[in-house]
């Protein structure tokens, strides 16, 4: 049986790259999730600390691009941006059945410094971390 496909987005990869975390500590084995950054596939150092705390090493995760191809073998596509600061994910049109969009703040939007950055990681790490515990049930059923 193919595993179904779950795919992170946000502008930069370092949301989309916590989600992916967060989302295979589920214990969904017909799942696979995956992750890119839309306008840029850098994360910040404060991402890997962030889980870190958490113990969720991060540090040899590759940062990725999205990828097409990925986007269109997705069953589903969290698009995960600050409704209030940034722009929407150019998801294209055709895909737009299986996207499910996420307001999360993003730090380097609404602070300037790492010490002024920092708190906002955190919560955005545990806000990332319920946002996917509360999917997990509607995964379970579409297996």
């Amino acid at each position: 049986m193919t595993k179904k496909l779950l795919y992170f987005v946000s502008s930069h990869h370092g949301r989309s790259s916590m989600a992916e975390a967060w989302a295979k500590k589920l214990r969904l084995t017909d799942w696979c999730f995956k992750s890119g950054g839309w306008f840029d596939a850098n994360r910040s150092p404060l991402t890997i600390q962030a889980m870190d705390e958490l113990n969720i090493d991060l540090s040899s995760k590759t940062a990725e691009w999205v990828d097409t191809a990925l986007l269109d073998q997705a069953d589903y596509i969290v698009s995960i941006y600050d409704f209030h600061h940034e722009t929407k994910i150019p998801i294209p049109i055709e895909l737009k059945n299986k996207v499910i969009e996420w307001d999360i703040k993003n730090p380097n939007s609404l602070a300037e410094t790492s010490a002024e950055k920092w708190p906002i990681y955190q919560e955005i790490c545990d806000e990332i971390a319920f946002k996917v515990k509360h999917l997990e049930p509607s995964l379970k059923v579409i297996m």
